[in-house]
């Protein structure tokens, strides 16, 4: 969920390390005894470097009212369209968010893949996004 953060928000500094992204293994001694170190990667991190390169453009709008679970609208630029971004550290949420009369009526899916369920827009481009228990999801447009 961090990644979500420093890869997809507008202020943060999108810094990646190696072994998040590829894992690693080696040796080390501890109290004078050889121990194998194993870090896996982290799985996500692939399909969230490639949300913030196609989505994460724009000016940002952040649904931070929850304790448990927030949300951000980057609003897209001429090349780029909107994507929301929903995390939640506890149960499952969800955010009503508008994110514009320009996309009145379209379909949105999770990035992600976590969530199978479409979101479809109102006449004035509002819409309840969901995430799952302690995930994270990426709603991008249907036919982006």
């Amino acid at each position: 969920m961090a990644y979500a953060i420093i890869l997809l928000s507008e202020e943060a500094y999108p810094c990646v390390f190696y072994p998040d992204l590829f894992g690693a293994e080696y040796t080390d001694i501890k109290d004078g005894e050889e121990i194998n170190i194993v870090m896996p990667k982290v799985e996500i991190l692939p399909a969230l470097l490639k949300a913030r390169h196609q989505f994460a453009y724009g000016e940002q709008i952040r649904y931070f009212d929850h304790p448990n679970c927030i949300a951000w609208v980057r609003k897209g630029d001429e090349d780029h369209s909107v994507c929301v971004t929903i995390i939640s550290n506890s149960e499952e949420g969800s955010k009503e968010i508008e994110i514009g009369k320009e996309y009145a009526y379209a379909v949105f899916k999770d990035f992600l893949g976590y969530r199978n369920d479409e979101v479809t827009a109102d006449g004035n481009g509002k819409a309840v996004f969901r995430v799952n228990a302690r995930s994270v999801s990426v709603w991008v447009r249907s036919d982006a």
